[in-house]
């Protein structure tokens, strides 16, 4: 069956992105240049794109990715032309905006060959992005929002059918109720309390455990839980920087996860004094070795956790954005959903350190926010437990099975 989502389930979606995605929940105000990063499967949206951004009195630039020539320039670019960043013309766009909408195609399955190519060129220019973005949120306030637009492909290698797949992400997204930003501003005063809730707590360190999982977490100074920030539409997560020197024990993983295209599933971790000392996967284990010997990604950047009453999504996505936001598996009483619990290995996520804005490079590494290019989340929605130590020398269970138990 031929799939596609209708103008109306369009243009909800660009309002979303443009009236809840930036500014961090609250949307794009009067004089805000936006600039659309457009993947050519998802063109269907730009006049919709448009219509909103106008709608708030801003100024927009669609810049159109044309996804199969850049196919083309992986399969034939030599090394050099893969690694070769236009920093300049980067630079200037940013310099040029306050408000950055990314709507991307699903990841795709890829040869070995073609994989070890990809994360070249992406590499290079995610570390000049990362860059880039820090520095201009800073400076001025750059906000961003990303989303996914549906493709065959992403169902495929989900395993499920173009209609299951974009119903999925339809629901995900809300653009199946009446007033969506309504939705999604409701769920954020909602987690925002809890956020507040967890913050009050002064949790110094945590402890993960389930069946094939005992790891603790350092959090350290100034961290604070953050989620629901209109960066990723659609986002559930509850999430914080832990001190990645304080990383210790073992940690499994029930869902598969694709790093530049390959497939890796069954992945056990286990970390000493903040580093991956032994890994394993069932299916992959290259692969992860490889992503392992990758800067900085042997430490953990983020740790996350999702309520099963919160998200909708309830299968396997092919996709980090949708995976590290699931409610869990199965549906309603049929099957009991546990969310989900994931770590990142990589880049730690400098947001969540109390004044992050006014520190150096240097200073965040001394306060534990691991320094990396990568940032690959990898999920479970397996039944876990988590503990949190108190600074007051106190324990409190925070999650159980799928849910917070703050009350």
């Amino acid at each position: 069956m031929d799939v596609h989502p209708t103008d109306d389930e369009l243009a909800k979606l660009s309002h979303v992105l443009v009236g809840f995605g930036l500014r961090g929940g609250k949307g794009a105000k009067k004089g805000d240049q936006v600039t659309v990063d457009l993947s050519t499967s998802a063109l269907a949206m730009a006049p919709h794109l448009l219509d909103a951004i106008l709608s708030a009195d801003a100024h927009p630039l669609i810049i159109p990715k044309l996804t199969d020539l850049d196919e083309r320039f992986l399969t034939h670019a030599s090394v050099d032309q893969l690694r070769f960043v236009h920093k300049q013309y980067l630079r200037g766009l940013s310099a040029q905006t306050t408000q950055w909408i990314m709507i991307r195609d699903p990841p795709r399955i890829q040869p070995q060959a073609s994989s070890h190519r990809s994360s070249m060129y992406f590499q290079a220019r995610r570390g000049e992005f990362l860059q880039m973005r820090e520095k201009n949120t800073k400076r001025h306030g750059l906000n961003w929002t990303i989303t996914y637009y549906p493709a065959q492909h992403g169902a495929d290698a989900a395993g499920i059918s173009m209609q299951e797949y974009w119903g999925v992400m339809r629901n995900a997204l809300a653009i199946d109720t009446a007033d969506p930003i309504r939705y999604w501003k409701d769920l954020q005063q909602r987690v925002h309390a809890e956020l507040r809730a967890l913050n009050k707590l002064h949790v110094t360190e945590l402890r993960v455990t389930a069946k094939d999982t005992d790891l603790t977490l350092l959090l350290g100074d100034r961290r604070q839980w953050l989620g629901i920030d209109g960066c990723n539409i659609p986002s559930y997560e509850r999430f914080v920087v832990p001190d990645y020197r304080g990383t210790n024990g073992t940690i499994s993983f029930s869902e598969p996860l694709y790093v530049n295209g390959d497939r890796i599933e069954g992945v056990e971790l286990t970390f000493r004094n903040g580093k991956v000392v032994e890994h394993y996967a069932r299916s992959g284990k290259n692969t992860l070795g490889a992503l392992l010997t990758q800067r900085g990604c042997r430490a953990v950047g983020e740790f996350s956790l999702t309520d099963a009453a919160d998200s909708p999504i309830n299968t396997f996505m092919a996709n980090t954005l949708y995976d590290e936001n699931r409610g869990g598996s199965g549906e309603g009483n049929n099957q009991r959903r546990q969310g989900n619990t994931h770590i990142a290995l990589g880049s730690g996520i400098a947001e969540s350190i109390r004044g992050w804005r006014s520190l150096s490079a240097n200073e965040l590494l001394r306060l534990g926010v691991n320094d990396a290019i990568d940032h690959v989340d990898i999920i479970s929605t397996t039944p876990r437990t988590v503990e949190a130590k108190l600074a007051n020398g106190r324990f409190k269970t925070i999650y159980r099975d799928g849910h917070f138990t703050l009350q």
